[in-house]
């Protein structure tokens, strides 16, 4: 074989047999080495370490690594560390080896590198605004940043309920190296439906690996859909018999989106002005009997429902020509469970007068008869009782209007699809569940942020509605928020309040609190100024910032960053003028970062020197050299020298004048 064929071979060895570290144990014969743990799993960034020990004397021993490979002679045992894991190809593993005289002996340490993702996102794909009822549609659940991929699980969650799971890789889209972090994409494919309108989406991701405890999953933000779809009536009125000059009240409630359209029509012919979910007639005539139908339309579909209504004229309210009974009181509102009565009279006397109701009902003869019911249960009594008289043939008749209250069982209030803290600035939903509640058409729900009143929601089409609305009801309604920082440790709660004209005001009833905890960014409070001092001075700057998580925080100077300068407060005690400079706090929670800069002058203090006749001089600091400081003596001495011989002159200038006086 010639030199250049043994090379090419050699390449082609080297390229397909990444995990020969070029230490072999085929000649083995004795015990391998032995290390601790057998088998590592480390997150990425991560310090990792493995005790190798050799259960005979040998002569060497050794790890072979990409990273911290070390050998060590006469040994019989060594540890190979690692500060931080982020090589990705310590996931090949590590060898430790043994040497004595005449064998070798390997044993193989497997590496786990998982790493958590940088971030997780649930989103529609191919489609932007509202979904269509039958239609299929699409989310897309994107993982950043994640390692391994073999080990990974994706779930997907409609609220809080889990629908399903994907757990086999094979199935992702996968963006990079398989044997490093990578970004995964997968997709759940539904219908639309009613049930998904409004719905909350969300997808979280799982790595499912034999660790001491269990790591944590980490869940995207949701993703509320809209879907439109055709009505769908959810309670409408049945077969109605009544007596002329009654009220007639028929009713359909649909459940649609977009809100829905209705029409009324009367044997098959269209009643003008007829366009409500009730239809009232406060008194009925024989020409308004017949078959009714509710026509309920949106831009999606079309639904309908039929009534027959008996209007007999034995109970005309005109053939009635001598005085009405009169009901005290005219209009009853009880609560459910409460005694209720009522006293209808008449100003004449009367063959036979009588109640018809469907509980409580009586005739006797008089003046007066009391309708009276110890417990009002029964929910049909909503649609009113009749007193009626009957004399000389002539029937008369008056209607009492009931309407039964119910306080809610049990208000609360809750953060719905999701667990755990908010993140500022993303949308959240509080819920708030007021259990068998009647009427729902006077229910008012209040929603407070401590004491104060943020919203009230009083629009009963808008609620969601558990049961017949003619009945007690389970309601709930939501409110939507976007997380903020004044939202932290911030206490909801929501009230719920009928308002009915009662002789005294119905309590409402209150939820319990639901405390927030929102994640933000640090914003800085307070800080140090730009500040100046002389070389040697006390040097203290602060910066404090509000965040949570608790922040961490690290000071630079000039960019360069300060070792072990962490704290709230930098303090220098003797600063010099080498420690002047653009001084910056970063301050970081892993939510976000933040920082605040300010400039510190640092100069030179000037000293004193004592000079002849108590005369004190100012020069430069020593630094400035010892040349200055003889100028100034020099300087000193002649200015004391001009002094003296001022003097002397002055002296013999007045001795020479008295010797002439003398003379």
């Amino acid at each position: 074989m010639d030199s250049l064929s043994l090379l090419r071979r050699l390449f082609w060895v080297t390229l397909l047999c990444p995990l020969d570290f070029g230490v072999s144990d085929e000649g083995c014969t004795g015990s391998k080495p032995v290390i601790d743990p057998p088998h590592l799993v480390v997150q990425y960034g991560d310090p990792a370490s493995a005790n190798c020990s050799a259960p005979q004397h040998v002569n060497k021993i050794g790890w072979e690594a990409t990273v911290g490979a070390i050998t060590k002679s006469g040994a019989q045992q060594l540890v190979w560390a690692v500060s931080s894991v982020t090589d990705w190809s310590l996931n090949r593993g590590v060898q430790c080896f043994t040497s004595s005289v005449d064998e070798q002996c390997i044993t193989n340490l497997p590496i786990t590198i998982y790493k958590n993702p940088d971030s997780v996102t649930a989103r529609l794909i191919y489609h932007s605004g509202p979904l269509v009822e039958g239609e299929q549609y699409s989310l897309e659940c994107e993982v950043q940043s994640v390692a391994p991929v073999h080990n990974l699980t994706v779930s997907w969650f409609r609220g809080d309920q889990e629908v399903e799971q994907q757990s086999g890789y094979t199935q992702f889209s996968i963006e990079g190296d398989q044997f490093k972090n990578v970004t995964v994409r997968t997709r759940l494919t539904n219908t639309a439906s009613r049930e998904d309108h409004k719905a909350y989406y969300s997808c979280a991701a799982k790595l499912d690996l034999n660790t001491a405890e269990p790591i944590p999953n980490t869940r995207s933000k949701i993703t509320q859909l809209e879907v439109l779809y055709r009505p769908r009536i959810v309670s409408s009125s049945q077969d109605v018999s009544l007596g002329a000059g009654d009220l007639l009240e028929l009713h359909c409630i649909a459940d649609a989106n977009p809100s829905p359209t209705y029409q009324w029509r009367r044997d098959n012919m269209t009643l003008e002005n007829e366009n409500n979910a009730t239809l009232r007639i406060e008194s009925a005539a024989e020409d308004q009997a017949g078959d009714y139908e509710c026509i309920v339309n949106n831009v999606r579909g079309e639904t309908s429902t039929k009534m027959r209504v008996d209007v007999y004229k034995t109970r005309i309210s005109e053939i009635c020509t001598g005085p009405k009974p009169v009901i005290d009181p005219p209009h009853l509102v009880v609560q459910y469970g409460d005694p209720a009565s009522a006293t209808c009279s008449s100003s004449e006397r009367v063959d036979v007068m009588y109640w018809e109701a469907t509980v409580g009902s009586r005739i006797v003869d008089g003046l007066q008869l009391v309708w009276n019911v110890s417990s009002v249960t029964d929910w049909s009594l909503g649609i009113g009782v009749t007193c009626y008289t009957h004399s000389d043939s002539e029937l008369c008749m008056q209607n009492l209007a009931i309407t039964i209250y119910k306080n809610p069982d049990r208000v609360t209030a809750r953060l719905i699809y999701h667990s755990g803290p908010l993140v500022e600035g993303e949308q959240y939903s509080l819920e708030c569940k007021v259990q068998s509640v009647a009427p729902v058409r006077n229910l008012t729900v209040t929603w407070f942020r401590g004491d104060q009143e943020v919203e009230q929601q009083s629009d009963y089409s808008q609620f969601f509605i558990e049961g017949d609305p003619f009945e007690n009801v389970t309601v709930s309604t939501r409110l939507p928020i976007t997380a903020s920082i004044e939202d932290h440790e911030a206490y909801y709660s929501c009230a719920a309040k009928l308002d009915l004209n009662t002789a005294e005001a119905i309590p409402n009833t209150r939820s319990n609190i639901a405390q927030l905890e929102v994640l933000y960014r640090p914003r800085i409070l307070y800080s140090s100024q730009d500040v100046s001092l002389g070389a040697g001075d006390l040097l203290e700057l602060y910066c404090i910032a509000d965040a949570n998580p608790s922040p961490t925080y690290q000071w630079r100077r000039d960019n360069m960053i300060l070792e072990n300068e962490n704290d709230i407060i930098l303090r220098i005690e003797s600063a010099s003028e080498d420690q002047a400079g653009d001084y910056e706090c970063i301050v970081n929670n892993g939510i976000g970062e933040t920082s605040i800069r300010m400039t510190v002058d640092i100069y030179t203090i000037v000293k004193s020197v004592t000079v002849p006749y108590n005369q004190d001089v100012r020069f430069g600091a020593e630094s400035s050299g010892d040349q200055r400081v003889l100028k100034v003596i020099l300087l000193v001495i002649a200015m004391v020298m001009l002094a003296i011989l001022t003097i002397v002159a002055y002296g013999v200038y007045h001795l020479k004048k008295r010797q002439r006086e003398y003379n």
